[in-house]
């Protein structure tokens, strides 16, 4: 398997994870917070969601969109709605990932915020993004009384890609 359809299969098991945990959240909970100045669930979706663009942009060459302001409100109003946008842009990033060309790899790109690094480590950065919500998200689960162990659910989806 080359390096691009491995990391796009990584990257797809690390998105389940976050989506399994998003899953089992009760709607009333996507808007709570521990705190004013944390993440709600819908907020880390939202984000997530918007990232992926960013990360998508720079594998590609191209000038990344600006990222929302921090203190932006939630815009998606439904479940439904919130989690079409994430799916779309899970497939839009997997596929991003999956088809760079070979002689994209080692370029190298220059962070908005300084660094500069390989885009083949740009590729396996949307994985680790989301793995990094998905161990808040599982956190405010556990702070709203659940403490169910979602990675045991039989719908759990590790095994079909490995």
């Amino acid at each position: 398997m080359s390096f691009q359809k491995d990391t796009a299969t990584n990257y797809l098991t690390q998105v389940d994870l976050f989506k399994v945990t998003l899953e089992k959240t009760p709607s009333d909970k996507l808007q709570w917070k521990p705190d004013p100045n944390s993440m709600s669930a819908q907020e880390m979706v939202e984000h997530l969601t918007g990232s992926q663009y960013f990360f998508a942009a720079l594998i590609k060459g191209e000038d990344p969109p600006a990222p929302p302001p921090s203190d932006s409100t939630p815009k998606v109003k439904t479940r439904e709605q919130l989690l079409k946008d994430f799916q779309q842009s899970c497939d839009m990033m997997a596929k991003t990932i999956g088809s760079a060309p070979d002689k994209s790899l080692d370029t190298p790109i220059k962070l908005p915020f300084g660094h500069t690094v390989k885009t083949r480590f740009i590729m396996t950065v949307p994985g680790f993004h989301a793995t990094y919500h998905w161990g808040q998200l599982s956190y405010v689960q556990k702070m709203w009384g659940d403490n169910k162990d979602h990675m045991t659910d039989p719908s759990f989806p590790l095994g079909g890609r490995y």
